[in-house]
């Protein structure tokens, strides 16, 4: 699906209403928009948080359900939290 939105003066655009219907999308919705490589990304704040709780549940498998430490050895966990406060910081 392809549509084509125009920037207001405040820099805003208008999310088409069959993508809000599609990926329930109301007022107050959280998206994060990422600039990945000269492209402009939107997710749903959501989904990048359970992708999170994913990784870090396949990360604590892998290492025996240790905490992750961080240190060059394992990698860091990111919390959900986290992700949270800086999609609020986005908006």
């Amino acid at each position: 699906m392809v549509e084509t939105v125009v920037l207001s003066e405040k820099g805003q655009f208008v999310i088409p209403k069959r993508i809000r219907n599609k990926y329930g999308l109301a007022k107050g919705s959280k998206l994060v928009i990422f600039d990945d490589e000269g492209k402009l990304r939107i997710e749903l704040a959501d989904s990048i948080i359970d992708k999170l709780k994913s990784f870090e549940q396949q990360a604590a498998a892998m290492h025996g359900n240790a905490a992750l430490s961080g240190d060059g050895a394992s990698l860091p966990v990111i919390s959900s939290a986290a992700v949270k406060r800086d999609a609020r910081e986005i908006t």
